[in-house]
């Protein structure tokens, strides 16, 4: 919105040109929004644009006439090059073991698809993915989480003395901290352990206590955002947050659904028994 309204004119002013001669579709300024910028405010924004027009003017005097030009997602990634940018997505498979976490960065949200495998070994557990110490430990609760509820949860031939496991989050280059993905270890590691698979359109963020509580998280604007940018259409995040769906767009809200839930129990049963408690308060888009 603030392209068209703003940006775009500022720029064909400043360029000489017209919206006869140069205009973006709606397509168009989200693929530079996603893959060319990633930042709060809007300068690079404009310096894309700009760097458009600054092109259509060249052709123009080369060809000494006038060319009109319709910007679509073709004809921006042509004058702009290669995508600076990229952005995680939901996988196309449900795959046991891979489930979406939501993660709150700097530039907004994204994404956060966490891994976990199982082989026989002794009883080791390996963490990767640059992550700091508050998530490490996030991932510690979250098995021991699981260890001692493992009947509860169908964990029923695995020995645990006798099997190793390895934590992963993707994009190994990027720091990762908070006890946010809590809830979201614990339920790849029971997807792993049990071979079953969790829905790619769902995603989830949340503490988790060694009870099995799960706490109030931050940034989740940008977090259901991102979620619903990246193809999920369901999201679970503690009950205690539910006060801050007000910020998100209803452009987004009206889209997807959103459990809030109070303790693990909850998200099992959304999860793996596709039904959720009596308890779990859900809000349903349009």
């Amino acid at each position: 919105a603030i392209a068209k309204k703003y940006l775009i004119p500022k720029v064909l002013k400043d360029s000489g040109l017209t919206n006869k001669d140069l205009t973006f579709n709606d397509d168009a300024l989200m693929f530079i929004i996603r893959h060319y910028t990633q930042e709060a405010g809007v300068r690079e924004l404009e310096r894309m644009i700009r760097k458009i027009a600054r092109k259509l003017v060249v052709e123009q005097m080369s060809a000494k006439k006038k060319i009109s030009k319709n910007i679509d997602k073709a004809a921006a990634k042509f004058y702009l090059d290669k995508e600076i940018f990229e952005y995680n997505i939901k996988e196309k498979e449900n795959i046991p073991g891979v489930v979406n976490g939501m993660a709150y960065t700097s530039a907004g949200g994204d994404l956060l698809q966490i891994e976990v495998t199982h082989f026989k070994g002794k009883g080791g557990v390996k963490i990767t993915g640059n992550l700091k110490e508050t998530m490490k430990e996030s991932a510690e609760v979250a098995l021991a989480y699981v260890k001692a509820n493992a009947k509860k949860f169908g964990i029923n031939d695995i020995n645990f003395d006798k099997t190793d496991i390895h934590i992963h989050v993707p994009t190994g280059g990027v720091p990762k901290d908070g006890p946010s993905a809590g809830v979201t270890l614990t339920t790849a590691i029971i997807s792993a352990l049990t071979n079953r698979s969790v829905k790619s359109t769902l995603s989830m963020t949340g503490e988790i206590t060694l009870r099995g509580k799960v706490l109030i998280i931050g940034g989740v604007k940008e977090k259901t955002i991102s979620a619903h940018r990246g193809g999920v259409n369901t999201i679970i995040i503690p009950a205690r947050d539910e006060r801050f769906l007000k910020d998100v767009p209803p452009e987004v809200k009206d889209n997807i659904t959103v459990y809030l839930v109070e303790h693990y129990d909850e998200i099992y049963n959304i999860v793996f028994n596709d039904k959720p408690l009596k308890q779990t308060k859900v809000i349903v888009g349009k």
